[in-house]
C-alpha cells in the first residue's frame, strides 16, 4: 500500500522514501559540514537549497548564517 502524497515532495508516494532521505541526510552530516568548510559558507551569507527534497541541507547552511543571514529551500 502505498502513502498519499501530500504534494511537498514527489516521490514521497513510495513507502518510507522521506525516512530514507532523513536516514541519508544525516549519515552525511559530516561530510557535508566539510563540503560547506571548503566552500567557506559563513555568517551574514544568503543561501537556497535548490532541490533538497525533504530537508537537504537546509539546517546545516542555517546554522553557518547565522541570524544575521538568510537561508531557505526549494
Amino acid at each position: 500500500m502505498t502513502e498519499a502524497f501530500s504534494g511537498s515532495y514527489p516521490i514521497e508516494s513510495r513507502g518510507g522514501e522521506i525516512e530514507r532521505l532523513h536516514i541519508q541526510s544525516a549519515a552525511m552530516v559530516p561530510d557535508t559540514e566539510r563540503m560547506l568548510e571548503l566552500i567557506g559558507v559563513r555568517e551574514g551569507w544568503s543561501c537556497l537549497d535548490i532541490g533538497c527534497g525533504p530537508g537537504g541541507i537546509v539546517g546545516l547552511l542555517c546554522k553557518r548564517v547565522g541570524s544575521t543571514g538568510t537561508c531557505g529551500r526549494s
